[in-house]
C-alpha cells in the first residue's frame, strides 16, 4: 500500500515539475513587453525600450535583455542607463492568472549609467520617477508618483 501511495506522489510531482517547464512554451511572455515599456515609462518618467523578455517558472524570473531609458532632455539626448539585461524576480501565479507583475528582486547586468550636473546643481536623476503631468503640473501641485516595491536589488559588472 505505501508503494502505491509513493507511486502516486511522484507521479504526481513529475505531473508538475513537467507542466512548469512545458508553460513557458505555451505562454509567449514576449507579447506583454509593451505594456511593461510603456508602464515602466509611466512610472519613471522617461521613455523606456526593453529588447526580447522571456520566462523561466522554476526560478520565478521575468528577463529582459538590451534596455534603455532616456536622460532627461534638458541633460541629453543619450540614454541615462544602458543594460546588457534585466532579470526581476517575480510572483508568478499573480502574473499567470491575473497579469500583474508583484517583483521581489531587481538584477541589472552590464548597466551603463550617465550621471550629469548642471550649473545650477540639478542632476539628471533628480525628477526620475516622475511623470510627465508631475513635473510639469497645470494646477501647480505635484501628482503623486507610481508606488512601487522592490525586495532586492543587485548591480552587476556596472559603469
Amino acid at each position: 500500500m505505501t508503494k502505491k501511495v509513493l507511486a502516486v506522489v511522484g507521479a504526481i510531482v513529475a505531473l508538475l515539475v513537467i507542466l512548469a517547464l512545458a508553460v513557458p512554451f505555451f505562454i509567449n511572455v514576449d507579447q506583454f513587453r509593451p505594456r511593461v515599456e510603456s508602464q515602466l515609462s509611466s512610472t519613471l518618467g522617461r521613455q523606456v525600450r526593453i529588447g526580447k523578455l522571456s520566462l523561466s517558472l522554476l526560478s520565478g524570473e521575468l528577463g529582459a535583455s538590451q534596455i534603455s531609458i532616456a536622460d532627461d532632455p534638458a541633460f541629453s539626448t543619450t540614454p541615462f542607463v544602458e543594460a546588457s539585461a534585466l532579470h526581476l524576480g517575480v510572483d508568478i501565479m499573480p502574473l499567470i492568472l491575473s497579469r500583474t507583475v508583484n517583483l521581489r528582486s531587481l538584477t541589472l547586468t552590464e548597466p551603463q549609467v550617465k550621471l550629469l550636473r548642471a550649473a545650477n546643481g540639478r542632476w539628471n536623476f533628480s525628477n526620475l520617477g516622475q511623470s510627465a503631468s508631475a513635473r510639469a503640473p497645470a494646477s501647480g501641485r505635484p501628482s503623486a508618483a507610481p508606488q512601487v516595491t522592490i525586495g532586492q536589488l543587485k548591480v552587476s559588472n556596472g559603469r
